[in-house]
């Protein structure tokens, strides 16, 4: 558990918090997050199975890693997103 914490949480989650912000800022889709992250969850596996002797090709492992690294991504995604969208129109806004 300390493990998933450091590696998955701590290295790839900033890691994957930094690629959603920066897939949001180049204007890129969605679905760009998706690719970003499976690249991105098989570096943490490595990091894994590196470190800590764990299984490289541990399909579950590798989906938990997956779903935990995309959430961030889309989290940060969405933020900055969010912002750029009041920035650029704002005159849309209603209320």
């Amino acid at each position: 558990m300390p493990g998933f914490l450091i590696i998955t949480l701590g290295l790839g989650g900033t890691a994957a918090i930094m690629s959603g912000r920066a897939l949001a800022l180049i204007w890129r889709s969605r679905w760009h997050i998706v690719l970003a992250m499976l690249l991105l969850a098989a570096m943490v596996r490595f990091l894994h199975y590196a470190l800590l002797g764990d299984a490289l090709l541990s399909g579950m492992a590798y989906m938990a890693d997956f779903a935990v690294l995309f959430c961030l991504a889309w989290l940060s995604f969405a933020w900055v997103r969010r912002g750029q969208m009041k920035r650029q129109y704002g005159w849309l806004s209603v209320s």
